[in-house]
């Protein structure tokens, strides 16, 4: 047990839902050694938490550097990203705008709404880019929304608490806002599905880590195959397989710290 987690007091079947730091471990070693032998079939969707959890863990998920910089270099839509893991990059509120209006034009994305990327890139670039009432009265509202809206504004708040960018204390506010939005998504999902997973990793970005139920950490692992893959009935290398390992790897090293957005 993780003196860091808390217990459930719920049901007697929940009572008796508990994981070892050595258990959590092991699973942890089983997920890492999926994903480097599955690498070429992991999404390149999953890169940016891949490369922090090498940093921070200290684990060979088959990604180097110089590939998670070329991948998104080469992806003109997402290039501002290379942020989360390179801080020489660099971007202004101008940049910001050419970049939203690239993706309202660009054939593959002209179906999806442009503020979602300028969102992104200004919470990456926040220390250039002035955060705004108007911003932050669209991450709250967001975070009320439904579960994906919610999921993306969160990512954003890590984002700007990684840089510590926050305006008369309103980031402080909408992250307790939007770890207690976290919480009852897991506990509708009931803890059994990517979409805990997704969350219980959302919880551990923000800080929140001791909001985590251990039973929820058992039940990752439990859904987990003697392969160390999560997504077994998907073709590719899901983002689950990523979360679910983060989450134990949170678990297993709760000392570790380092920062979602290289400083």
């Amino acid at each position: 047990m993780n003196d860091k987690h808390k217990v459930s007091t719920g049901t007697k079947k929940a009572k008796s839902q508990t994981i070892s730091q050595d258990a959590a471990k092991e699973a942890a070693r089983l997920g890492t050694d999926f994903l480097k032998q599955e690498f070429d079939e992991v999404n390149s969707n999953s890169y940016v938490l891949m490369h922090y959890l090498q940093r921070k863990f200290d684990v060979d998920l088959g990604l180097s550097h110089a590939q998670a910089v070329n991948t998104l270099s080469a992806d003109k839509i997402n290039q501002p990203t290379l942020r989360y893991i390179d801080k020489s990059q660099q971007m202004s509120g101008a940049e910001i705008s050419v970049a939203k209006l690239i993706s309202a034009t660009n054939t593959r994305y002209k179906h999806r709404n442009a503020e979602i990327y300028g969102d992104i890139y200004k919470s990456l670039y926040c220390q250039n880019v002035p955060l705004t009432e108007e911003y932050l009265d669209r991450m709250q509202e967001g975070i009320r929304s439904d579960a994906g809206s919610m999921l993306m504004h969160t990512k954003n708040l890590v984002n700007l608490l990684a840089n510590n960018c926050d305006l008369d204390g309103r980031v402080a506010q909408l992250k307790t806002e939007s770890a207690e939005q976290l919480v009852a998504l897991i506990h509708e999902d009931d803890g059994g599905s990517a979409t805990s997973a997704t969350c219980i990793s959302m919880l551990y970005l923000l800080g929140e880590d001791e909001r985590v139920l251990e039973r929820w950490i058992y039940d990752i692992q439990q859904r987990q195959d003697n392969k160390g893959d999560w997504a077994k009935e998907s073709a590719v290398v899901h983002m689950e397989n990523v979360f679910s390992l983060h989450c134990l790897l949170e678990y297993a090293f709760p000392d570790k710290q380092e920062p979602y957005v290289v400083q």
